[in-house]
């Protein structure tokens, strides 16, 4: 009894503490909430602080050019929604203050909820607070001091600064025409490559560049796309290789300077194969640039004195080495190890970034066992690559801990060299062939290979996809070509044998097939498609890919793969559609994609015949996880139960219109959806809140987009947002700040605004700072939008730092005021037009742009100037090196002497059709005294119909410093009021012009002036690198250079290939080309092959004192 008596005391205490418990805890919300709050406040300010030190660090790490950590960045996000969300339930607290503490009649449950409230938002707060004591916010991003372009990979050693700087001198020669890398494998010679296609490019050097990968296994037609792609030119697939080959000479040979950049050469090339020419020394302007491990092979195709990339000094391979693998090598245990392990990579790149990686953060016998295993190896012969590399290249794949990782790895080696390999082609492939465990659905196939994948790439074993590839680089994988090798090596000699052979053009009619669980049929050249009745008999099929194929109809046998998980019908333009319950006998169907193209298809799925299927057949494929397909709008709603169970989709709705064509079907994001027309409930909401990639467009009836009824962390993974013609959206956000501490939107980078004629503003300045991934930023054609960023009524004195954004566009934005929150109201004319009280700059100094590259200006018709005379951010538009000013009839001038310090990375300049603009650099009167060059950068400057332009920063004599030293090209058109060109003091120093072309410019008198009495040295002027001018309906252009010198000066073109003289009569040829030879003596132009036929045959008798010996007897050119 005792026992019984005493148990039951222990169960009844339980009990009622149980109870007691949460009931003491209710009742502390209620007895302490006023403690809570100030207890809120008290670690509210606590984390402030902690905030404005870590944007101290930020700000310092990037000033010093480091990369912020992105969990940093994820941090401040949070921190700042949270301050916000605090803010709020602070201030309205205060409403409910007096009934919370009236004597009588207290509220207990206002009293109640707010305690809590505050109890649960102080733990948040000293969870941010414990999370922002971070050891350092960015890591190292070391910029080159040379100018070299940033690659991931390039390390900026001597002994590679010391080649990239031999090979751009090779590129500025103009004898040499092929010039060759060459090394053995894993030395480094494609990011060579890049890093030189990256600074020509950022130099303008070249009109285009474009790259193709040759590799041992030669592909004419692959490389012909490649090199096409490039330069924006379609070849026809059907066409054979010589019609290809005609486009490309053509294409080539339109004037224009082209890189052509061909990676790893094996043999001799046939160039009139490849691309109709026999020989560069044919087509000027014109490079190629390739890549080898042989310097034979380099000779073999015509490389002038190719350049050697060597392995690395023992100094810089050490310095990697401890790069990759920590400061852990300088324990004094580790060192000896380390740096014998360092030797055992041969001072080969590749093979110290694989060996560092798999040692990083590992114990001293982690190190010695490595070091062991690495000189007791034997290592493969292979051509071209150090037995040293391979044997760290196969030491670090047998470090792999997980079989999975090492048959993921070794899969990727069957696809193509320098293959884009998508990871869900991946996950299909190795599923079906047994390679994962645990993975019986292609959904957990496709989660354990992302996850294997992120495995391979810290391991240094597979690279990330190209930057821009189908839309985002985590979607595709790559592997190094030495890496590859030794992948098929290992491959070729254990269990997991086996090889893929691409390029076949034929299918075999045998029973070869009888076994396979997963045919292919996109890569290869199939000349003919045989009967698909062979097909339907493999019952074991589980994958099955038809994509591009002339296929019209699905055939009923179909329903025999009961295994079948994946069936792929995309790019089949001739499909017809499938019969009435076909697609429900594929039981097991875990992924249907079909062409999103509005074929026959999906237009019959809505229809009543019975001849082909219906939408609805969808709901009853239970397994489906993955769909790609566009569907009636009519028919969306039917599909809801679908929607919610869809993991991956890339899914249209609506009518098709043809916004964001290209950049869609290019798409291989795992969650897209385009809406047009659509009702946003159900499965569609679902749908929208889970994308990566979200397109709507004419969504009527819609005032507000997104809201607070939005459910908990929607959105949080959306990458891209683009939003067209949706009339009826007054304000796109819903609630004064992004609900961030969910996650909403952190991942947002690209946003594209068009045609919103409901909106006003864009952003509220909590809304814009909440944004801290955005990249890119479009908003064009909104008609009443007057600022991008509006107070909304309330007082934010913070500035606005987009500390990401690297590409601006602003277009037709009639009503546009200015980008801030500081725009000035406007007052409304009778007939609607907008009048302005007080004209407010575009830019002010609350607002920041640290790294924007980018800034397009287009029909913005009431702001007259860009940037504000007061003082801007620091490092505010610091790295813009483009600029498009076009249709803005307000500006007077676009880059004014406040902002020519800053903008010291400014490549190009492009301005058009601004009525109004009178400079582009300095007023006439403003007396500006540069310390230095001005615009040092600028490559390209165009200006086309701008009637009142009279300064260009080139034609006047009132700088002390030259402006823009390294300008190449410049293009002047209809600057009706513009006298001349250059000033003397200028012309002297544009020792880089290379193109010169002006045309209708009525006033324009003298391509070079001297003005009366100024004291200009009148040197001799030399353009040595210009090759061609073009000067056309100049009406009243008097002469090239009206020199005052009673001296015989010249101007010297010792380069020149071509001149066009258009629409110039007799009279002003005669005194254009005048018998003191001051502008072109042509016997220093040895180079000039390019003319036609004098228009005016008494034109020579005029020009006879000029000699014409050296060139070839051929006259100017005059059309």
């Amino acid at each position: 009894m005792d026992i019984v008596n005493c148990c039951s005391q222990t169960i009844g205490e339980k009990i009622l503490d149980s109870l007691l418990k949460p009931m003491s805890r209710q009742i502390g919300y209620l007895v302490h909430y006023e403690e809570n709050v100030e207890k809120l406040k008290a670690e509210l300010d606590k984390l402030v602080d902690e905030r404005s030190e870590v944007q101290q660090k930020v700000k310092g790490a990037l000033d010093n050019a480091e990369e912020i950590k992105e969990n940093v960045w994820k941090w401040l996000t949070i921190v700042h929604g949270m301050k916000d969300e605090v803010d709020e339930f602070l201030a309205g607290k205060d409403t409910e203050y007096r009934r919370c503490f009236k004597v009588w009649f207290p509220d207990f449950y206002s009293r109640h909820r707010l305690g809590r409230e505050a109890k649960k938002k102080t733990r948040v707060i000293t969870g941010l607070i414990t999370d922002g004591k971070f050891e350092t916010v960015a890591r190292p991003k070391p910029l080159p001091d040379n100018g070299i372009a940033c690659v991931v990979g390039y390390e900026h050693f001597e002994s590679r600064e010391r080649v990239f700087e031999k090979i751009i001198e090779a590129l500025r020669d103009d004898e040499i025409h092929v010039i060759g890398i060459y090394g053995m494998g894993g030395v480094g010679k494609t990011t060579m490559a890049e890093v030189v296609r990256e600074q020509v490019k950022k130099d303008k050097h070249f009109d285009e560049v474009t790259w193709a990968v040759v590799s041992q296994n030669l592909d004419v037609r692959k490389i012909q796309g490649d090199i096409a792609r490039g330069l924006n030119l379609n070849l026809d697939k059907a066409e054979d290789e010589v019609g290809r080959a005609g486009h490309l000479c053509n294409r080539l040979k339109d004037g224009r300077k082209k890189l052509i950049i061909l990676d790893d050469v094996w043999e001799k090339l046939n160039l009139k194969q490849i691309i109709g020419i026999p020989s560069m020394d044919s087509v000027k302007g014109c490079k190629i640039l390739l890549t080898s491990r042989s310097n034979d092979v380099c000779d073999k195709n015509n490389c002038r004195d190719p350049f050697l990339l060597g392995v690395f000094s023992e100094e810089e391979a050490w310095d990697l080495f401890k790069k990759e693998v920590g400061n852990l090598v300088d324990n004094a245990q580790i060192q000896p190890v380390a740096n014998e392990v360092c030797e055992q990579c041969g001072r080969l790149p590749l093979a110290i970034r694989v060996v560092g990686a798999a040692l990083k953060n590992k114990n001293k016998p982690a190190w010695d066992d490595a070091l062991e295993q690495l000189r007791n190896s034997t290592p493969e012969d292979i051509v071209g690559i150090d037995p040293k590399a391979f044997s760290s290249l196969e030491w670090s794949y047998n470090r792999l801990e997980h079989e999975d990782a090492k048959s993921c790895f070794l899969l990727c080696s069957l696809f193509p060299e320098d293959a884009e390999i998508l990871i869900d082609d991946l996950a299909r492939y190795a599923m079906v062939m047994g390679l994962l465990k645990h993975a019986d659905t292609l959904e957990k196939a496709n989660n354990r290979v992302r996850s294997l994948v992120e495995t391979l790439k810290y391991s240094c074993l597979l690279l990330g996809g190209r930057s821009g590839f189908r839309s985002y680089e985590e979607e595709a994988v790559r592997m190094h070509d030495i890496i590859r090798d030794v992948a098929i090596k290992i491959a070729s000699r254990n269990e997991y044998a086996f090889l893929v052979k691409t390029g076949g053009r034929r299918l075999q009619e045998t029973g070869s097939f009888e076994c396979k669980r997963a045919i292919s049929l996109t890569s290869n050249e199939i000349e003919e498609l045989p009967d698909l009745s062979i097909i339907m008999e493999l019952k074991k099929l589980e994958i099955l890919r038809l994509g591009g194929r002339d296929i019209k109809v699905l055939p009923l046998d179909i329903r025999n793969l009961t295994l079948l998980r994946s069936l792929d019908l995309r790019n089949c333009y001739d499909f017809r559609g499938i019969a009435p319950d076909v697609i429900t006998s594929l039981i097991r169907l875990e992924e249907l994609y079909i062409s999103d193209k509005r074929n026959k298809w999906v237009e019959a799925m809505n229809s009543d015949d019975r001849e082909n299927a219906s939408i609805p057949e969808l709901n009853k494929l239970t397994d489906l996880t993955a769909l790609g397909i566009h569907i009636p709008n009519t028919t969306s709603s039917l599909l809801d139960h679908l929607f919610d169970k869809l993991n991956r989709y890339k899914i249209s709705i609506g009518m098709p219109f043809s916004g964001y064509g290209e950049y869609w079907n290019s798409l291989s994001s795992s969650r897209a959806l385009k809406l047009v027309d659509v009702p946003i409930r159900g499965g569609v909401k679902i749908l929208m809140e889970r994308s990566q990639v979200l397109y709507l467009h004419d969504l009527k009836g819609v005032k507000r987009f997104f809201s607070e009824e939005d459910r908990e962390g929607g959105f949080s993974d959306l990458k891209h947002l683009g939003i067209q013609n949706c009339g009826d959206i007054e304000n796109l956000w819903g609630y004064k700040q992004l609900p961030v501490a969910m996650g909403s939107f952190c991942k947002l980078s690209k946003l594209e605004v068009e045609s919103m004629r409901g909106l006003k503003y864009l952003f509220s300045p909590s809304i814009a700072r909440g944004l801290m991934q955005l990249k890119e930023l479009y908003i064009r054609s909104c008609v009443r939008m007057e600022t991008i960023i509006e107070n909304e009524g309330e007082e934010d004195e913070e500035e606005v730092i987009f500390h990401r954004l690297k590409r601006l566009v602003l277009d037709k934005l009639p009503r546009l005021g200015s980008f801030d929150l500081e725009r000035k109201r406007k007052l409304m004319t009778s007939e609607g037009n907008s009048t302005c009280t007080a004209t407010q700059p575009l830019f002010n100094y609350k607002i920041a742009f640290p790294v924007l590259e980018y800034l397009i200006i287009r029909g913005l018709k009431i702001i007259k100037e860009i940037w504000d005379s007061q003082l801007l951010e620091e490092n505010s538009f610091s790295q813009l090196r483009i600029l498009q000013v076009q249709e803005c009839h307000n500006f007077v001038n676009i880059v004014p002497s406040h902002m020519l310090p800053r903008l010291r990375n400014l490549v190009e300049i492009d301005v058009n059709s601004c009525d109004s603009v009178i400079s582009i650099g300095l007023d006439a009167e403003e007396g500006f005294v540069a310390s230095m060059p001005i615009l040092p950068q600028l490559k390209q400057l165009r200006l086309y119909n701008l009637p009142k332009l009279m300064h260009t920063g080139l034609n006047q004599v009132s700088y002390k410093n030259f402006c823009y030293p390294n300008l190449m090209k410049m293009y002047i058109s209809s600057c009706q009021s513009l006298r001349n060109v250059f000033s003397l003091s200028v012309a002297i120093n544009i020792v880089h012009l290379e193109e010169l072309q002006v045309s209708n410019c009525e006033k324009m008198q003298e391509i070079i002036a001297t003005r009366s009495g100024s004291k200009e040295t009148q040197d001799k002027i030399v353009f040595p690198r210009l090759k061609l001018m073009r000067l056309e309906s100049l009406q009243n252009l008097k002469s090239f250079w009206s020199s005052e010198s009673q001296e015989e000066e010249r101007v010297e073109v010792v380069d020149l290939e071509r001149v066009e003289v258009v629409d110039l009569a007799p009279f002003e040829l005669q005194s254009l080309f005048n018998e003191k030879g001051v502008w072109l003596p042509l016997w220093t132009l040895p180079h000039i092959d390019d003319y036609c036929t004098i228009e005016f045959p008494f034109a020579l008798i005029q020009c006879s004192s000029l000699s014409w010996d050296g060139v070839k007897q051929k006259p100017l050119v005059v059309l």
